[in-house]
């Protein structure tokens, strides 16, 4: 009788491991003619969260577009043409009242024929409370007790160098080292961006690529991924050292979201070359990009911009993804936005406003500010 229940017990458990990885692959298997991605397995997936209050408004449509303080995260190629030095910064508090914020300065001045620019980029996660499994609800003396808190915060800082080839065509690069994590467990990459634009000069079009985030691989490292192996104990000692040997966790490595990025803008309104019409007060521009990060499908944007005697801007796009999973209506992803240019003596300012929905997770609003001198 207990040799039949062996069998039994043993054929229970070679069925179950059997239709495990089964059941496994049918669920991973993609519908018919979806492709497979590899979302969420990337590092800094932060530098993935466009900058700036023109592109977003324009739904991510502005590699083509990118100047000043902008072209520094969508296409360093963009400052080329630029002149003088130029500062500014885009703040955008994320997804409602999460308390997550996202900010990006920099700072652009020439130097003989290019232009050299410096960037922060940073996105934190706000105070969150500190929870372990046998403590939810946080208050882990382990972990400091019910004062116990921590933020993620991911950062990246770049240098950018931007050279005009001709008076049409500009080559750019980025080089930017970047680290994420909480305190005592923190990832670093470095990863450099390479870009070019050209101003076509037929009917006023504008291509741009940019091929952004190469780089090396990260991996978590620090004092919370850090224990202590007891050795000195020689009844339970594997290595019987008689102490104490500190040894890290192994964390997977990941790799960095590279992408690349075309974009096409033509002035439909505007000057002598605008493709429509001519117009002194009136100016209007429409941006295509396509973007194929190596992690996602394709996204293709579609943006288009306002401009009333290069003083007040109306900008709307539109991204759309490509993930069947996602169903949030037409409206998801739309965005809407203006901006001011306020000349000063020999200043200029830029103000400028976006909203994008994210459905769910109601609206991001990016405020920025730029002026050049």
């Amino acid at each position: 009788m207990a040799s039949s229940r062996t069998v039994v017990l043993a054929g229970v458990v070679a069925l179950a491991l059997h239709a495990s990885p089964l059941q496994a692959q049918t669920y991973l298997r993609p519908d018919d003619g979806e492709e497979l991605t590899q979302v969420a397995t990337r590092g800094a997936n932060f530098l993935t969260i466009g900058i700036g209050a023109r592109g977003q408004a324009l739904g991510g449509a502005h590699t083509a577009l990118a100047e000043g303080i902008s072209a520094l995260y969508w296409n360093p190629a963009g400052m080329a043409f630029d002149e003088g030095m130029q500062a500014g910064v885009t703040y955008s508090p994320l997804y409602a009242d999460l308390d997550i914020t996202h900010t990006f300065a920099g700072f652009i001045m020439p130097l003989r024929s290019s232009r050299v620019g410096i960037s922060l980029n940073t996105l934190n996660s706000g105070r969150m409370i500190a929870t372990t499994e046998n403590y939810p609800d946080g208050g882990d003396p382990s972990l400091g007790g019910s004062e116990s808190e921590f933020s993620w915060v991911s950062t990246a800082v770049g240098l950018h160098y931007a050279m005009p080839v001709t008076n049409r065509l500009a080559v750019g690069l980025s080089g930017k080292y970047i680290s994420e994590g909480i305190s005592g467990a923190r990832a670093t990459f470095l990863a450099a961006d390479l870009s070019v634009v050209f101003d076509v000069g037929i009917m006023g079009s504008t291509i741009a690529a940019a091929y952004t985030n190469i780089g090396t691989e990260g991996q978590v490292r620090g004092h919370r991924v850090r224990q202590g192996i007891d050795q000195r104990s020689t009844a339970n000692a594997v290595i019987p050292t008689g102490r104490v040997i500190q040894s890290d966790l192994e964390t997977r490595r990941v790799q960095l979201p590279a992408g690349f990025h075309f974009g096409v803008a033509s002035e439909l309104v505007g000057g002598p070359a605008a493709s429509l019409a001519m117009s002194e007060d009136h100016r209007l521009l429409l941006a295509l990009e396509g973007v194929k990060p190596d992690d996602a499908a394709f996204t293709p944007h579609v943006g288009l911009e306002y401009g009333f005697r290069d003083r007040v801007f109306l900008r709307a796009g539109k991204q759309w993804v490509s993930d069947s999973e996602v169903d949030e209506g037409s409206g998801y992803l739309a965005a809407i936005g203006g901006g001011l240019k306020l000349p000063f003596g020999s200043r200029v300012a830029r103000l400028d406003y976006a909203y994008t929905s994210f459905g769910r997770l109601n609206n991001v609003q990016v405020f920025s500010f730029e002026v050049a001198f």
